[in-house]
């Protein structure tokens, strides 16, 4: 495992690695070191030549007040140094703000829209966490501990000097950066057959799946409600119910990453899109569809179809309480809205 690396990409989602390969030409991504996180690491480590996998703090470092501890540690003892190096990183967990330190960075999106979401107030996303870190009697020595970084989250911080997005999203501060927009439609024909077979390689397909992808008219993108708010039988019974909808033979499911329902075994019959490919996979490869259908997904913001169904969860009380503030709607998206009954 090579060191002498030009670049590197601190990414935590697939799709931040996702939108790293598709801006990046062929020989800047076999010029990266990738470090990976988490649940990421066993399905793309044996993908690059250059990656290095960041296991979070376990024990008593397991908490908010020693987890830095453990940070610092990986940061000096177990990744390459980023001196001299391109950085590309996500930058909106406090751990993120120890890794990149005082290195001038590119910020890679989370989600789409998500400096928005940010702004708005959404969740994880929200500014207010911001306030309260720095009203906090402690705010001195958590930037002393967690870098400039920590109180300047989405690129604000004046180390960011460039975005890469895939939207129109536009606000002040980003005049002061270099804004790079992603283009995901239509392009996987544009690439060069090597950048083409590292797609395929890396999202484990074949040219036989994209043929299948593309016959559909229909695509179901999942979410995780099992594990993250509910449990596995009320997970599968609510897509049960929404699946019932839709003529097999013209839907495509399209798992979230991290959801390890297996929908081929519980729905025979339908098309399961692998769980590793971002979404946005479709829009590279050109599909035009007649429907999206989602409860929560950000993916529906990217792509090309019709018709949005959005499942609301009314009838289901604890998963709306829970999830009830998690999907941001741009003003300018239609959708159908549907129910499920309990």
């Amino acid at each position: 495992m090579s060191k002498n690396k030009s670049r590197v990409c601190l990414c935590c989602t697939s799709y931040s690695l996702f939108e790293y390969l598709v801006y990046s030409s062929y020989d800047e991504i076999m010029d990266t070191i990738f470090v990976f996180e988490g649940w990421m690491f066993p399905l793309f480590e044996n993908k690059f030549n250059n990656s290095y996998y960041l296991r979070h703090p376990y024990g008593r470092l397991n908490n908010k007040y020693l987890s830095w501890l453990w940070w610092w540690y990986i940061k000096y003892f177990k990744i390459p140094s980023f001196r001299n190096k391109k950085l590309f990183a996500l930058d909106h967990l406090p751990h993120q703000s120890i890794l990149i330190g005082k290195h001038n960075y590119t910020l890679l999106e989370d989600a789409p829209y998500v400096i928005t979401r940010h702004l708005q107030g959404e969740g994880v996303y929200s500014r207010k966490q911001e306030g309260k870190r720095e009203n906090s009697p402690f705010s001195k020595l958590a930037k002393l501990l967690y870098g400039p970084v920590f109180f300047n989250r989405f690129g604000k911080s004046s180390i960011c000097k460039e975005l890469l997005l895939s939207t129109d999203e536009y606000y002040d501060f980003f005049d002061s950066k270099n804004v790079i927009r992603v283009d995901y439609n239509n392009k996987f024909s544009s690439f060069p057959p090597k950048k083409q077979q590292l797609f395929l390689d890396v999202y484990g397909m074949k040219d036989s799946d994209l043929i299948l992808y593309k016959s559909r008219d229909i695509v179901l993108f999942t979410d995780p409600l099992f594990p993250d708010f509910i449990d596995k039988n009320e997970h599968i019974d609510i897509y049960k119910k929404i699946i019932a909808r839709y003529p097999k033979d013209q839907i495509l499911i399209k798992p979230h990453p991290r959801d390890n329902i297996n929908y081929e075994e519980l729905f025979p019959g339908v098309l399961t899109a692998k769980a590793t490919i971002p979404s946005q996979f479709l829009n590279l490869l050109g599909l035009k569809l007649n429907k999206c259908v989602t409860i929560i997904s950000s993916a529906i913001f990217q792509i090309n179809c019709k018709e949005i169904d959005l499942y609301n969860i009314q009838n289901f009380p604890v998963l709306n309480e829970k999830i009830k503030d998690k999907l941001f709607i741009p003003s300018n998206m239609l959708v159908n809205y549907c129910n499920i009954d309990a």
